[in-house]
């Protein structure tokens, strides 16, 4: 299991006295997540598939857009 967490900040203009600071600035947060799960026993007949199967999930950039 893995687990990322972001912080977002994009200077997209200049601030000027005009606004009064902070004219431009976006500010955001993301995260990911990801899951593996890999079966410890699994037979099909007489052949070990557990070293040959893996199930995967994967959440990625959920956040503001």
């Amino acid at each position: 299991m893995g687990f990322q967490l972001r912080y977002i900040q994009s200077n997209l203009a200049p601030a000027t006295q005009q606004t009064g600071g902070e004219a431009g600035v976006g500010r955001s947060a993301s995260f990911d997540l990801g899951l593996l799960w890999k079966p410890r026993e699994l037979k099909f007949w007489d052949i070990d598939l557990s070293d040959m199967i893996g199930l995967g999930f994967n959440l990625s950039n959920v956040g503001r857009k």
